[in-house]
Parts: C-alpha cells; sequence; structure tokens
C-alpha cells in the first residue's frame, strides 16, 4: 500500500466533495485500465466443452444447461460420443451435474427458456444422435427443478432444430420460430408456434421474417414483444443462403422488420440474445460473420437502439447463454472459438463485487468491509465497515484503482494486519457503534465498463496496537450495468 502511515492522505471534506473526490477518481483513473467487463469464473466442477447447449436461468437465479456437443464439426456428427449428455444447474457458484431419473436423450440445437408463471423450463427439439447422421426431435420436455417430463401436446412445430425460441412474459406463451428439419438440404422453416403449457398452436401472421436457423431471440418487456435477430436466411425462391442483420418483433399476433437508427450488430450466425430484466434491455453477444470469423462483441438493444459495449472477451459462436436476475449477471458457457475447435469455461457479464482476505483482530473482533451491491453505471452503492471500535467516531476507508499482493502492515505497527489495495484516495467516514457506510455514486460513462475499484478499511483502535489502526478485509469490484 503506498504512503501507508500518518498522515494517510486523509480526505477530511464534507460529503459533497467526497463524492467529487470518487468521482474523480472512477472518471480518471479507472477510465485509463481495459474495458473487459466479461470475467472468468472459476469452478471446481463443470460440463466438459461443447457447443450449441439449452441454456436457460430461473427466477431464483438457478442456471440450466442441458446438451450440446463435443464435437469441433459444424454440424451433427454420427459419433454419438459427441453428443454430450447430463443435466447442469449453477446457482451462482459451482456447477453441479444432477441426475433426474428421466433424461431427455442427448441433443444439440435445442433452445431452452423458464416460465416463471409454472415454475418449468421448457425445451424443445434439437438434433438427437440416432443412426448415421441422427434425427431432428419433435420432443416438447419440461424441467422442474428436479426431474425432466416429456409432455405430449395435441399438436407441435414438428422436427427441428437449430430455431429462435423465447418466453413472452406479457401473454405467458413460449414463442418458437424457423429452424431446419434435417442436416442435409436447405429446408428452412419461417413459420411461428406458440406454447401455453397445455399445446403447441401455430400462429398465422400477416408478416413474417424469411425462413431462418440459429437466430438469437428474447423477450423485451419494454416493448410488449419478443425480438428477433439475424441468422441464416433463406430467401424466397428457396436456392440461396445469407446472413442477416435484420431485427424483427413479434407483439403476439404480427410480426415487424425494425429498422434502428444508427449502428447495428453485424449479421451473424450462431449468436446468443437474453434480457437483462433488471435494467429492460436485450444483451446480444458472439456468433460468426460472413467469411466465418467468430465475434467477440457484445450489443445491447433497448426496443429502439443497438448499442455497442465497450467490452473484451474471447470470440464464441454457438455458446450457451443466460441472465441470472439475482445476480444481475449475464452467464456464457462453452461455444466454439473457432469452426474446428470447442471450449468450455464459464464466464459473466456485468457488475461485480466480493470480499478479499480477512481483517486483523481488534477491541470489537475483526472489522469487516462489504457492498450492498456492485457498482454498477449511473447507480449509488454503499460501502460498509463493521466491527470497528465502538468509541471511534471515524472509520478510515481507503480506495484504490488496482489490488496489491497481500502486504503485511506489521512494519506499520499493525502486526497482523494485511494490505490488499493499493491507497490511490483515503476518506474519513463517520462511524456510530461500531459501523460505518460510505455511500458514492458511479458516473454513467460505458468507458467505466470493465474498469476496477478496489477498497478497504480501517478502525482507529488505540487499545489495539501501535499505530491504533486495525484493517478489515480487502474488497474488489467490476464496474459494470
Amino acid at each position: 500500500m503506498r504512503h501507508l502511515g500518518l498522515p494517510l492522505g486523509f480526505a477530511t471534506m464534507n460529503q459533497s466533495r467526497i463524492v467529487a473526490a470518487a468521482s474523480a477518481l472512477f472518471a480518471g483513473s479507472l477510465a485509463n485500465d481495459l474495458a473487459a467487463q466479461w470475467r472468468d469464473i472459476a469452478t471446481t466442477n463443470s460440463p466438459q466443452a461443447l457447443y450449441s447447449p439449452a441454456m436457460a436461468c430461473s427466477d431464483a437465479g438457478t442456471i440450466l444447461l442441458f446438451g450440446g456437443s463435443r464435437g469441433s464439426s459444424t454440424g451433427p456428427n454420427s459419433t454419438t460420443t459427441l453428443y454430450a449428455t447430463g443435466t447442469w444447474v449453477r446457482d451462482g457458484g459451482d456447477w453441479l451435474q444432477l441426475m433426474p431419473s428421466t433424461v431427455p436423450q442427448r441433443r444439440l440445437g435445442a433452445q431452452c427458456v423458464y416460465d416463471p408463471v409454472r415454475g418449468r423450463f421448457v425445451m424443445y427439439g434439437g438434433w438427437m444422435a440416432s443412426g448415421l447422421l441422427g434425427t431432428a426431435s419433435a420432443e416438447t420436455f419440461e424441467f422442474d427443478g428436479v426431474d425432466w417430463q416429456q409432455v405430449t401436446p395435441a399438436s407441435g412445430p414438428g422436427p427441428r432444430y437449430q430455431y429462435g425460441m423465447s418466453h413472452d412474459l406479457a401473454r405467458q406463451r413460449t414463442v418458437l420460430f424457423g429452424g431446419r428439419p434435417q442436416v442435409l438440404g436447405s429446408q428452412l422453416f419461417d413459420d411461428t408456434w406458440e406454447y401455453d403449457g397445455v399445446n403447441w398452436q401455430q400462429v398465422s401472421t400477416p408478416n413474417r421474417p424469411p425462413r431462418l436457423e440459429r437466430q438469437a431471440m428474447a423477450y423485451l418487456p419494454a416493448i410488449g414483444a419478443t425480438v428477433m435477430f439475424g441468422g441464416i436466411a433463406l430467401n424466397a425462391a428457396g436456392n440461396q443462403l445469407a446472413l442477416t442483420d435484420a431485427t424483427w418483433s413479434y407483439d403476439g399476433s404480427d410480426w415487424t422488420l425494425i429498422t434502428p437508427p444508427g449502428p447495428r450488430p453485424v449479421a451473424r450466425v450462431g449468436s446468443r440474445m437474453v434480457l437483462d430484466s433488471a435494467r429492460n434491455v436485450l444483451v446480444l453477444h458472439g456468433g460468426m460473420a460472413t467469411g466465418g470469423t467468430v465475434l467477440a462483441d457484445t450489443w445491447e438493444f433497448d426496443g429502439a437502439t443497438w448499442t455497442l459495449q465497450p467490452t473484451q472477451t474471447t470470440a464464441r459462436v454457438d455458446a450457451g447463454l443466460a441472465f441470472d436476475p439475482v445476480r444481475r449477471e449475464v452467464v456464457r458457457f462453452g461455444g466454439r472459438p473457432s469452426t474446428s475447435t470447442v471450449a468450455a469455461g464459464t464466464t459473466a457479464y456485468g457488475a461485480h463485487a466480493q470480499t478479499v482476505g480477512i481483517g486483523c483482530q481488534g477491541t470489537n473482533g475483526a472489522p469487516s468491509l462489504d457492498s450492498s451491491d456492485a457498482p454498477r453505471l449511473g447507480l449509488t452503492f454503499d460501502l460498509q465497515l463493521q466491527n470497528l471500535d465502538p468509541g471511534a467516531a471515524f472509520a478510515v476507508l481507503v480506495l484504490g484503482a488496482s489490488a496489491t499482493a497481500p502486504t503485511p502492515l506489521g512494519g506499520f505497527g499493525m502486526p497482523g494486519c494485511i494490505g490488499y489495495v493499493s491507497a490511490d484516495l483515503s476518506l474519513l467516514v463517520a462511524a456510530n457503534a461500531g459501523a460505518a457506510t460510505w455511500t458514492s455514486a458511479i458516473p454513467n460513462q460505458l468507458a467505466l465498463l470493465g474498469a476496477g475499484l478496489f477498497a478497504q478499511g480501517f478502525s482507529f483502535d488505540a487499545a489495539a496496537n501501535a499505530l491504533g489502526l486495525v484493517s478489515t478485509n480487502g474488497w474488489s469490484s467490476l464496474v459494470g450495468h
């Protein structure tokens, strides 16, 4: 830690000046950092490398992942061992493989959505390992968190995979569009189907998108409609396939071609799109552009315009993607970095905060530091200090633009205490009854996405050591939406 000692470079100022100083730190030191809002998540257990799985998240923050392929080819493979099996869930921490009594046959190219009213995940179709090439499924499966159940609607979309699917929250319908029935040939669908939890029904619309496969699709409450982007489109004559950059919306009665002003994502196939329900925007990620370039970009759509996010991550096509509403982050698994490789690994997009290390013992135990939420653009967040010396009227909060290796502070007269952050700004915060809270606003600047903010607290404690200070644990965060 820099300049730890007395004085600590304290900013003994009123609250407005403290916020202004913190904002300057954000806008200065942090804005120069590489915007990398996507971050890798280390897990002990994980599905193996795969692409094109079915993946969705419940309102309670449970992510479900099923199926996909471990093969490196761009289509299904006759070797059934290349098809992934197993039902995996993640509740913000490690992946857990479940052992339900009923398991759908292994498949790729199926889609999964969550129906919050019925508390069920819904999965349809997919390409199943069967015979020389495999076969398209016409099965509807539901998962209740414990077991899979195959339901038998009176009608349905028929065998298909690589379609688009979303759940219309307002009308309580699962919406499906397009896809293909087989590997060979250029047959694609341009039909719209809805599932109400009992039966599938085909919807006839005055307008419809072209025949499509591997498009991105999600429901956007801001406009009360399902939004669909990209994919491989088949022309009206049925003799030419091309990637598209069209944005469509479906309100339950008709499809509308949207022409947003300004920039928009390039034409692509195999991208994924999910609803960030906390901000009411859609997040589109990855895919493959014309010419075979696998993309790493991330876009957001608010119902009127597309906005490219200043983030960096590894390129992926046909990855699994889901939004965790509890932790307010988009989670990605697997996908293909190229047409010949398949990846594993879990990454997340969104603001993040966590504690680091431990505090040292003082009069009131080990003081601690944590936050009420991660730092998010345009919003305020709190840093909360606990277990301070009850007799202290102030605490010290150190903010840094970087973390440091754990540094023993015994040389400063604080034996057993550890420093965790660079001391770029030191603040005096009013304390009462052993607790203190510091509140600050994050500027609403896209340049701050992915920037790191780090903090550590210190409690005045004359009886604890020669310096009269004891330290909290460290706190690290990623600024995001």
